[in-house]
């Protein structure tokens, strides 16, 4: 059996697992309002996913990329409903820096969700 070189690195990543490697240069295609289907598409699954909350009926969720190198570093993106309101760039410690730091928690109207303006 002849075994081209793409094929034996497709059987090996395979068998690895094809771990996913966080490029920081993705980053640039991101805009807020992408859905997290979009975001995971465009950096790939989350080193961490720091916090997962619902609340008042809205939910946030907030991921975290580590930079491994010289100086590491990590991504932090906010998810409010489903949806990317922001991201920031940290050097604090891995699953430390992105905890507790996101966005506000939608909150309803005064007299509850279905109140007239």
């Amino acid at each position: 059996m002849n075994r081209t070189p793409l094929a034996i690195l497709l059987a090996a990543c395979v068998a690895a697992g094809c771990a996913h490697s966080f490029q920081p240069k993705a980053v640039d295609r991101l805009r807020t309002g992408m859905v997290i289907g979009e975001v995971s598409e465009t950096l790939g699954p989350p080193d961490f996913i720091t916090s997962a909350l619902r609340v008042a009926g809205g939910s946030i969720e907030t991921w975290q990329y580590t930079v491994k190198g010289k100086s590491p570093s990590s991504y932090c993106f906010d998810f409010v409903n489903g949806r990317l309101a922001a991201w920031r760039h940290t050097t604090a410690p891995a699953g430390q820096d992105c905890a507790g730091v996101g966005p506000t928690v939608p909150q309803p109207p005064p007299g509850g969700a279905d109140a007239q303006p």
